[in-house]
């Protein structure tokens, strides 16, 4: 089931991979996405984006219960397309005016809605999963991350989880097949700070939001959600690209959470 999904995997440079599935907020400048909107809707899931993918499709069999899914954050749409294919009945929300409009131009079946920033504008538990795909790095304070953790408390059902893939915490340290951190800036980063990135084989340079695990269990905790599973993923040496830490260092992690009760 993997490889059909991932049929349109690339050998490691034979083009550039950039972020997609992103959310953008009003006072964060890291990814200029009216500019490369075309661009990042042409991108396939490859290299070590493919890591961060790989595992989802077991992880969702194995903790999902329904099929009604919300994309937070979709982009161009690839991952709410990627979850399509999973068969889940799939609805993508981003605030991005250029990155919907890509969505749309891709998949004119999909459903696809422009939200503003800190509001989702469905109705109180109505999904029974919502992903939030590479996108957490671009959050530019805790307080925000919170907001997001909120609003999506609110839309989820009771049973339902939330999947997410996000950088894992010492992504930075090392070098990888899709991206090259090798810039003075990042030296001695700490938590919230800026991390200058730069993808291989393309000119685009971006900068993400450096959050440790303690910094999303605490975003976490605080909007009434519990982990269920922290997943880190590793190449096995099998896959059809050239790594370059991969198999070692974990690039990526794949939380699932889940609501809690709060008993009066």
């Amino acid at each position: 089931m993997v490889e059909r999904l991932f049929s349109k995997q690339k050998v490691a440079g034979s083009r550039p991979v950039s972020r997609f599935f992103k959310i953008i907020y009003s006072d964060l400048k890291s990814h200029d996405y009216k500019k490369f909107s075309q661009e990042y809707s042409k991108l396939d899931i490859t290299d070590t984006f493919y890591l961060g993918y790989r595992d989802v499709p077991e992880l969702l069999k194995q903790y999902t219960k329904g099929k009604k899914a919300l994309d937070f954050g979709c982009g161009s749409g690839r991952s709410t397309r990627f979850l399509k294919q999973l068969g889940f009945k799939i609805t993508g929300v981003d605030i991005n005016p250029d990155m919907i409009k890509q969505a749309m131009k891709l998949d004119p079946e999909g459903d696809y809605r422009l939200m503003q920033e800190g509001h989702i504008p469905l109705e109180n538990e109505s999904f029974d999963l919502v992903t939030v795909f590479i996108m957490l790095m671009e959050v530019p304070n805790l307080k925000k991350m919170k907001i997001i953790f909120s609003e999506i408390h609110r839309v989820l059902r009771k049973d339902g989880i939330v999947l997410i893939i996000t950088d894992a915490e010492n992504m930075y340290q090392h070098e990888a097949a899709s991206f090259t951190f090798k810039f003075p800036e990042n030296k001695n980063i700490k938590s919230g700070m800026q991390v200058k990135l730069k993808f291989r084989g393309g000119k685009i340079v971006f900068f993400d939001y450096y959050w440790t695990e303690s910094d999303y269990k605490k975003v976490f905790i605080s909007t009434r959600f519990k982990v269920i599973k922290l997943h880190k993923t590793l190449a096995t040496g099998k896959e059809l690209f050239k790594w370059y830490s991969e198999s070692k260092y974990p690039h990526f992690s794949v939380y699932v959470i889940k609501k809690f009760k709060v008993w009066l």
